[in-house]
């Protein structure tokens, strides 16, 4: 999974929007102007979606009546002439938009930033940079002289410096703007300066741009209040590890996509007089079904019109619709001061297809003995541990399911059967389908991108999402509801609790079966082999624990060393420090081992 890290440079203004937008900016004379630079080809260090996030965008400007040019994989010259173009229709009619939008890789030297030709096959020092690369501040040059209303700028760029040797916290992330901006600039970052952001969350496109182009098509929004609410929705989107922040030189309201709302100022390009515009907020729901329970904000309506008579400011509501036969509907709508929207709940129907779990018993047996693991809170990690198992912190776990067992060599080969793939070489001890499936990576498990893998045959046949555990839901259970333990049965060692060695080099010869009458223990949720018998992959990337509490933890968003994390232990080693429920091991998703196996997790 590629990180990539979004500095965006905005200067806003009131952008019409969709069919009106163009025809708005028409009659107040104002020409739109879009340049998009996306790197995706490099010499070193490709990235993927990067075409997904420049269409996107693109399609998007177009609608709010940009005329747009593309430029696909551009040098140094390229981008340069580009940008020289953009100038040129700008100065011949001031008072026009400028927009720039680059998706690709960017890096930081000496506190400026710079965006990353794609034949970078060469950039090896920070001298490199400053002579191959395209500085921030030369984009930013494009709007003086111009008589710009606005020079909107969006760069989508990779955070962690994948060229130079520096790999410290000076060279991670992109800088702050160094340079005062004027009036007509916003300059806003995908994650704060010095932090790395996700290219995307499972999707084609980026989490920011995805963001920011809802936030950017939603009518009535002013420039600031598409930024804070796309800012809003990436720090919930990313449990909070992804923080975007803006520098504002903007001094007025300027809008995006129109201002069509009760009191609206003639001058759709000001923000109206403090007062003139009505407090109170409307929402009207379409397409909601008879009998369906209907919440907004969490609060059940009556009937399909939600309104609030107090806003100060704009407001985002989470609608949610729960009707029979149909899948549950979420979507948050926001509304402007003074708005009022319709929105049409578009429900998609639930189909109840044959139990095919009778056709693959293994499967039926592990999915029908996932333990419930009651909702709760704990502290992860300890004191008394390895240094990666600190700082000790709050996390906070909604209700799931985990498996009672590791995975076995029998419910492995049935997935082998069913999909065709090649049954992986077991070890010598043989194929005794009770035992723990080994020498499984963490990319067999759960594929490449979300894409195939057995966790993907496991979900589409059970019909439930299936996956792996996070390493806060594997220390959780292994602890059995009690905090601070540090063996699933208690805070002594003792070995006739699990299946391991007694020296290392695993004179325990083999894994256990899964069920066995000793060297067994089942903790109270009903798990056995939480310490012992074999590692376990978890779902996370590994990375340094974070010091805040944190709800739900999914891990870092990606690993400077391209690791996953495995828990527990195996019947291959003998330290005891490695079956404590906090120990931590990291290895790369591709690795596979005959002491390495996984169990499955599920929601609630």
């Amino acid at each position: 999974m590629h990180r990539r890290d979004i500095l965006l440079g905005s200067l806003g203004l009131a952008l019409s929007g969709t069919a009106s937008a163009s025809a708005n900016a028409q009659q107040a004379g104002q020409k739109r102007f879009a340049l998009i630079l996306a790197n995706q080809t490099y010499e070193k260090n490709p990235l993927p979606n990067i075409d997904n996030d420049a269409a996107l965008m693109g399609r998007t400007l177009k609608s709010l009546g940009f005329t747009v040019v593309s430029l696909m994989n551009g040098t140094r010259s390229t981008m340069r002439t580009k940008l020289k173009e953009l100038k040129d229709n700008l100065a011949a009619n001031p008072g026009g938009i400028g927009f720039v939008y680059y998706s690709g890789h960017g890096v930081q030297v000496d506190g400026e930033n710079y965006l990353v030709p794609v034949n970078n096959g060469a950039l090896t020092s920070e001298a490199d940079v400053k002579e191959d690369c395209l500085s921030l501040s030369y984009v930013l040059e494009m709007s003086k002289g111009t008589q710009a209303k606005a020079y909107i700028t969006v760069l989508d760029a990779c955070r962690d410096n994948p060229f130079l040797g520096q790999k410290g916290d000076g060279n991670k992330g992109l800088a702050v703007v160094g340079r005062t901006l004027d009036a007509s600039t916003l300059v806003a970052f995908a994650a704060s300066p010095g932090e790395t952001a996700s290219a995307t969350l499972g999707g084609a496109n980026s989490i920011y741009t995805s963001e920011l182009v809802k936030q950017l098509q939603t009518p009535n929004l002013s420039l600031q209040e598409v930024f804070q609410s796309t800012r809003s929705a990436v720090r919930t989107k990313s449990s909070n590890k992804q923080r975007p922040r803006e520098d504002n030189g903007l001094e007025e309201q300027l809008f995006l996509n129109g201002r069509g709302v009760a009191g609206a100022n003639p001058n759709p390009g000001v923000e109206a007089p403090a007062g003139s515009v009505a407090t109170s907020i409307r929402l009207e729901l379409t397409g909601v079904p008879t009998g369906a329970k209907v919440t907004v904000d969490g609060k059940q309506m009556s009937g399909t019109v939600f309104t609030d008579d107090i806003v100060e400011k704009t407001k985002s509501l989470e609608v949610a619709v729960v009707a029979t036969g149909y899948k549950p509907y979420v979507h948050t709508v926001v509304i402007p001061r003074g708005g009022s929207v319709n929105h049409a709940v578009v429900l998609e129907a639930t189909t109840k297809p044959a139990n095919r779990l009778t056709t693959y018993p293994n499967l039926q047996s592990y999915v029908e003995r996932l333990c419930t693991i009651p909702a709760g809170q704990f502290n992860m990690g300890t004191v008394y541990g390895e240094k990666n198992e600190r700082p000790v912190h709050q996390v906070t776990l909604t209700s799931y399911r985990l498996g009672a067992t590791p995975v076995t060599i029998a419910l492995w080969k049935e997935y082998c059967v069913a999909t065709g793939l090649k049954l992986i070489a077991l070890p010598d001890w043989g194929s005794q389908v009770d035992h723990p499936i080994v020498g499984v990576s963490w990319t067999d498990i759960m594929g490449i991108d979300g894409k195939g893998g057995f966790c993907a045959w496991a979900s589409d046949i059970a019909g439930i999402r299936i996956s792996l555990p996070t390493e806060a839901q594997f220390e959780y259970a292994a602890c059995g509801g009690k905090d601070g333990v540090k063996y699933p049965w208690g805070d002594v060692h003792d070995r006739s609790k699990l299946c391991c060695s007694g020296r290392y080099a695993g004179d325990a010869k083999k894994p256990a079966p899964v069920n066995r009458s000793s060297n067994f223990f089942i903790n109270a949720y009903g798990l056995s082999d939480m310490s012992g018998n074999v590692w376990q992959w978890c779902a996370d990337w590994y990375g340094p624990y974070q010091v805040n509490p944190q709800m739900d933890p999914m891990g870092p968003l990606t690993s400077p060393e391209n690791k996953r994390c495995m828990r527990g232990g195996s019947w291959f080693n003998s330290s005891k420090d490695w079956f404590r429920c906090a120990y931590r091991q990291r290895e790369k998703p591709d690795f596979r081992f005959f002491n390495l196996g996984f169990r499955l997790a599920a929601g609630s």
